[in-house]
């Protein structure tokens, strides 16, 4: 082998490194991304939470349920929870607005708590 060779040889397997480190095939824009464990506490069995998680981006999703919003651009995402009624009660939210940091490569938690509340449907 030449020098010449040689070189060539590192420059390709430099560059070939180079492009592995930048696999953007699970994310096409390049950004790191964050997860949102979202905890749903104090509801009865079989009622639906009513919670909007907004976002970066345009980013909006209804959730019912605890449960992981995975892939999340980095930024501050805004929690909201309404009140909802079964058969049998009414439950409030608290807290209804809450704001969350997800951060790249991080896990971030938030926590809705459903309470009964007493008086007339």
């Amino acid at each position: 082998m030449t020098r010449k060779t040689v070189w060539r040889a590192g420059i390709a397997l430099a560059t070939a490194l180079a492009l592995a480190s930048c696999d953007t095939s699970s994310n096409p824009s390049g950004l790191n991304t964050g997860e949102l464990i979202l905890q749903i506490l104090g509801l009865s069995s079989g009622t639906n939470a009513a919670v909007t998680v907004t976002g970066p981006g345009g980013f909006s999703q209804n959730v019912t349920a605890s449960g992981a919003l995975a892939n999340l651009t980095p930024g501050t995402y805004t929690i909201t929870a309404s009140s909802v009624s079964s058969p049998t009660a009414r439950y409030d939210a608290a807290p209804a607005t809450q704001n969350i940091a997800v951060s790249s490569n991080q896990t971030s938690n938030a926590t809705v708590t459903y309470s009964a509340t007493t008086g007339s449907l």
